[in-house]
């Protein structure tokens, strides 16, 4: 006999690595670090790194790509 969904071995509930509040600690940690990453190479091609920081925040890897592929600025004499 089966039984319901989500009861007995193998199910769901068994095999949650992340759950409740540690979710958001995944979320926050990795926005940190994207927004590190976006950090470092905005400041290695004389980009606006507070800018950049900002967005690598918010969006991930999206401005951290842009970023990547961006020319570095030439200095004005």
């Amino acid at each position: 006999m089966v039984g319901p969904v989500g009861a007995g071995p193998g199910s769901l509930e068994e095999g949650v690595i992340l759950s409740g509040n540690s979710v958001y600690i995944w979320a926050l940690v990795s926005a940190i670090l994207f927004a590190a990453a976006c950090y470092f190479v905005a400041k290695a091609k004389g980009r606006s790194v507070v800018m950049w920081t900002i967005l690598g925040f918010f969006f991930s890897w999206i401005p951290l790509l842009i970023v990547a592929i961006m020319p570095r600025k030439q200095s004005t004499p």
